[in-house]
């Protein structure tokens, strides 16, 4: 893949449709999906441990290292779409975007898991998996950013302090 800059990207993907390799750097998941470990292009480790604040609904906002020190900032537009994030180092590695979602920085996609979600937009770009058992819309994220949740790309639910409700 090229971008407008004329950026080469390669990808390399497993079997289960997982990514392998981008740009060198090695990919490695456990059996049910998960990455636990990233393996850097140059082989050099950069071993740190860093903590993350989340809001009401486990979106990420802060950053802090294991000193206490921020490390990065970031404020969201409603539905998802970045507003501002300040870096004030770049040694922190920092791929989540809402719940649950990681942010693919060549297409500026959030993946979540079983679909594909545009922040402009407030929507999926691609249909529900499950069909009907989602609901009638099967490209909606969610019927509020600020109290409804959808984890996997499949159904949303409405989280109410800890009680939560499934739809």
């Amino acid at each position: 893949m090229t971008n407008e800059n004329s950026t080469c990207y390669r990808f390399a993907y497993d079997v289960l449709d997982r990514l392998k390799t981008y740009h060198g750097t090695t990919y490695y998941y456990d059996c049910t999906g998960n990455l636990i470990h990233r393996e850097l292009a140059d082989g050099e480790s950069r071993q740190q441990t860093h903590y993350f604040h989340c809001d009401q609904i486990g979106i990420p906002r802060e950053m802090i290292d294991k000193d206490g020190k921020l490390v990065w900032l970031r404020d969201y537009y409603g539905w998802g779409k970045l507003k501002s994030e300040t870096k004030v180092t770049d040694s922190a590695y920092e791929p989540f975007r809402l719940q649950n979602q990681y942010v693919d920085h060549e297409t500026g996609l959030h993946y979540n898991l079983m679909r594909y979600y545009e922040p402009e937009a407030g929507r999926f770009v691609n249909h529900n998996p499950i069909k009907y058992l989602g609901g009638t819309n099967f490209y909606t994220y969610a019927f509020s950013i600020v109290n409804w949740v959808d984890f996997l790309g499949l159904n949303p639910f409405r989280v109410f302090g800890k009680v939560t409700i499934i739809v």
